[in-house]
């Protein structure tokens, strides 16, 4: 499964509270020593605090997945980030994503759970 068939997936069967207003898609080392990201929503979001993220309000039944299994392999932290940056910029451009509840959020932020956020949105 790509990222994008992951974002899709997401998209059609997941239905956050409409509270929810802010998404991170957050990359974390596993114990496997493999990268991993995931996705949560938030019912806060404070572009000054990037403390937001920690209030967690949604998260899709589908998870967590290591990078080898949404096909980014072989990069190193500097080059995985951007290569998922542009992927959800080009997300953000598809009619998934204006028909989705991502395109309603006040903010979708992307970033190591140790380093700064990136927002996408």
């Amino acid at each position: 499964m790509t990222l994008e068939q992951w974002l899709i997936d997401i998209c059609d069967n997941e239905s956050p509270d409409a509270l929810v207003i802010a998404y991170h898609l957050g990359l974390f080392e596993n114990i496997e020593g493999s990268t991993t990201l995931y996705l949560v929503g938030s019912s806060v979001f404070h572009e000054s605090d990037e403390d937001w993220i920690a209030n967690v309000d949604f998260e899709p039944e589908d998870n967590y997945h290591t990078i080898n299994e949404i096909g980014l392999n072989n990069l190193s932290p500097d080059d995985l980030l951007e290569q998922v940056r542009n992927k959800l910029v080009s997300f953000t451009e598809t009619e998934q994503f204006r028909n989705s509840f991502f395109a309603k959020a006040e903010a979708i932020t992307l970033g190591f759970d140790d380093g700064d956020l990136i927002r996408i949105k």
